[in-house]
């Protein structure tokens, strides 16, 4: 439960009425997890890191909500625990539909925080994990980005995109490329032939 105040003694009176409310039930407030913190601090809920933030553009004081450092680096092991279960003798699409599953679960429950940075850091981390998991199916030595790019895992094998995901009006990855029209090398626009 998240009780907020103006004033640090109006905190510390609700807090004592949600004590006593508790108490005529027979509940008992848990006083190792109870704190009051200024918003500007920041506190811990539900898997969320909340705190008062004051905005790049327009200057203005806005709830900031953003996964724990916690959830991003338990989702990271989760995706790279996966790609480790999959065997080598699978097809690639096995194992995309296995990080999937993680993948779509996490963005489902943070997709409506301020999420954009972290779901770009597991974005590239399951990438990289799948890019790992094809060269040493291939037998490559190198994990070079050019031989598996992010447009193919995406594309192609079918890898989640968290960064689409977020509602915060965030452009999908390569969407300028997909949407600008085709030029022929002498300058002029290609048209299809029908």
């Amino acid at each position: 439960m998240v009780l907020l105040s103006h004033t640090r003694q109006q905190a510390e009176e609700t807090l004592q009425e949600v004590r006593q409310c508790l108490e005529q039930h027979g509940l008992k407030l848990n006083e190792e997890k109870s704190r009051l913190v200024h918003a500007q601090d920041g506190f811990d809920f539900l898997g969320f890191h909340v705190r008062w933030a004051k905005s790049v553009r327009t200057g203005r004081m806005f709830a900031l909500w953003r996964p724990r450092r916690s959830a991003v680096q338990r989702v990271k092991a989760r995706l790279k625990a996966r790609a480790k279960s999959v065997p080598l003798n699978e097809d690639a699409r096995e194992l995309i539909q296995v990080m999937n599953l993680t993948l779509k679960g996490w963005s489902g429950y943070f997709k409506y925080s301020h999420a954009t940075l972290d779901f770009i850091k597991v974005d590239r981390f399951a990438r990289t994990q799948v890019r790992i998991w094809l060269c040493r199916k291939h037998h490559h030595r190198s994990r070079n980005l050019r031989r598996y790019p992010g447009r193919f895992i995406h594309s192609t094998l079918g890898l989640h995109c968290l960064v689409r995901d977020v509602r915060s009006g965030v452009r999908r990855p390569n969407a300028a490329r997909r949407n600008a029209r085709r030029r022929a090398v002498c300058g002029k626009t290609a048209c299809t032939v029908r």
